[in-house]
């Protein structure tokens, strides 16, 4: 190797160097440390004492290791060391992601990338750093674990300490031995290090990016399977982070949960749906149900659709689902918020169903959807075909409502009767919460009493939509497994779902009416007769 080669290379290097992504430059930086600047000078100085090994070796300053012996010479030993030096350096940064104090560095780049609105740029950087950081973020280190454990406490650790001893009920012997211990244990590891420095820039760092809407929203369409690497992290922001996200999908019929709810229309004849992997924000949420739970997943969507209904009341595209049916059906409804919001819900509530979650996973929200549909739908539109099953958009809206519902319910026929989220404990109209089946059931009723309230709607839809409930009841008074069901599911459609409600005239008028319209033959007798007396007190 000469001079003029090693200049050549030097270029190259840094012409590489100002090249690459901008993203790559940042990663370098983060990554380069003490350990890559002392291989580098090393390898530096020997190179140059290769180069002008002659003069050394007049001067007498050579180790005499008669390299010669094995035809080494001082240019094709400066080209190996060359060699050796970046390929320690290359192994070093590859295996490094983000050393615990660059955390201050990264949090300036991070907050320059932010106010520089160069989110392409910080993703890049995170998807690589995420885990590091996470350890930061949470001090998951040995040292500062030790010290968390052993040494003082602050107020509300010490309380939840005594909390939990007062639980463990420990003996007076054990105390007595325990306490001296303590004490000698506290002063041991009062040096160790906390890296709470540390932990309060990694924590300032996730705050600045998590709480950035526009940073959500640059996930949210640009990149959207990075963001379940932030649920993952677990940070005191990924709230705000998951209900702003949820909030951008929501409000973009191109993103990736329009598209994914379009193609995961897979479903089992008991009413469990499939979550193929490539599929992987609903298959990352549903597939274990406990983590939809944690995330409370229902919020944002259930949030967002009572905004979108509350802005329709009076918007131009309240128009739009008071118009016909047309092709909606076909193809509209997965353009539609509404349609795929709802959607959602029936994925998420039957997957929390069939594996056992005790929890109604806010199922309560279509009671809100309803009420606000019902306030939306205007019936004195043009054009109106008031005979079809369904006049308009929002009558189909409507029916999809109550017929998710009926599948839920009527999941009792399939899943084993013992089964928590599914025993019945109590044949009333009381709350149960942790019973997904009941609490569809009482959602039900609600959303009977705002249809059936309104005269907006004509008898024969009225009709249609309780005939829903009517063959439901009758499919579960013929089961042994869920026929305890059946008579809480008409208590809810008479009184409207709640307990100490008490059933209106024109509830059970149009109830009434409803059963007269209903085709009665192929059901037992004595239920239909039950159902009949039940009408007519």
């Amino acid at each position: 190797m000469s001079f003029d080669s090693l200049l050549v290379f030097a270029t190259l290097i840094i012409t590489a160097y100002t090249v690459i992504p901008e993203y790559r430059r940042l990663d370098i930086k983060l990554r380069w440390g003490l350990f890559d600047w002392v291989v580098l000078i090393y390898a530096a100085t020997l190179i140059h004492y290769l180069l002008f090994f002659p003069t050394f070796k007049t001067l007498g300053l050579t180790p005499g290791l008669s390299l010669h012996a094995w035809a080494l010479t001082p240019k094709n030993t400066a080209y190996l060391v060359l060699f050796a030096a970046l390929f320690v350096i290359t192994l070093h940064l590859k295996t490094i992601k983000l050393p615990r104090r660059k955390i201050f560095k990264f949090r300036n780049y991070a907050n320059e990338l932010l106010n520089d609105r160069k989110y392409d740029i910080l993703v890049k950087s995170l998807e690589s750093k995420i885990y590091e950081l996470r350890r930061i973020y949470n001090a998951n280190f040995l040292l500062a674990k030790v010290k968390k454990k052993y040494g003082p406490k602050s107020f509300w650790e010490m309380a939840a300490y005594l909390e939990d001893k007062k639980q463990k009920k420990s003996s007076k012997i054990a105390s007595i031995f325990k306490r001296p211990l303590s004490k000698l244990a506290e002063k041991a590891v009062t040096p160790l290090p906390a890296y709470k420095g540390h932990q309060v820039a990694a924590r300032d760092a996730v705050r600045a990016f998590l709480t950035n809407k526009e940073f959500c929203s640059y996930v949210a369409s640009s990149r959207p399977y990075f963001a379940i690497e932030i649920f993952e992290s677990n940070f005191f922001e990924t709230e705000e982070f998951f209900d702003n996200y949820f909030f951008e999908l929501m409000s973009n019929k191109s993103s990736i949960l329009f598209w994914e709810v379009k193609n995961n229309q897979n479903v089992s004849s008991d009413h469990v749906y499939g979550l193929p992997e490539e599929n992987k924000l609903l298959h990352y949420l549903f597939s274990d149900s406990n983590k939809a739970y944690e995330l409370s997943v229902w919020r944002p969507i259930g949030e967002y659709l009572i905004s979108y209904l509350n802005s329709l009341e009076n918007g131009k595209d309240n128009s739009h689902y008071n118009k016909p049916m047309e092709d909606f059906m076909e193809r509209g409804q997965m353009e539609s918020p509404l349609f795929v919001g709802i959607y959602f819900f029936d994925i998420m509530v039957s997957s929390a169903l069939h594996q056992g979650i005790r929890w109604h996973m806010w199922l309560y929200y279509f009671p809100h959807f309803t009420k606000r549909i019902v306030k939306n739908y205007n019936q004195n539109q043009d054009n109106i075909d008031l005979s079809s099953e369904f006049p308009t958009r929002y009558h189909f809206l409507l029916y999809r409502l109550f017929d998710i519902m009926r599948d839920w319910i009527e999941c009792a026929k399939h899943l084993p009767p013992g089964q928590q989220n599914v025993k019945m404990e109590d044949a009333s109209l009381n709350h149960d919460n942790g019973n997904i089946i009941k609490s569809s059931i009482l959602s039900f009723g609600q959303c009977l009493k705002y249809v059936l309230s309104s005269d907006k709607f004509t008898q024969d839809f009225k009709a249609y939509i309780c005939q829903i409930g009517f063959r439901l009841y009758f499919e579960l008074h013929a089961s042994p497994s869920a026929k305890v069901f059946s008579d809480v599911l008409l208590l809810s459609m008479i009184k409207g779902g709640i307990q100490f409600s008490t059933e209106t005239q024109e509830i059970k008028e149009a109830l009434g009416e409803a059963f007269v319209q209903f085709d009665k033959i192929p059901y037992e007798f004595e239920a239909v007769k039950n159902i009949q007396a039940i009408l007519d007190q």
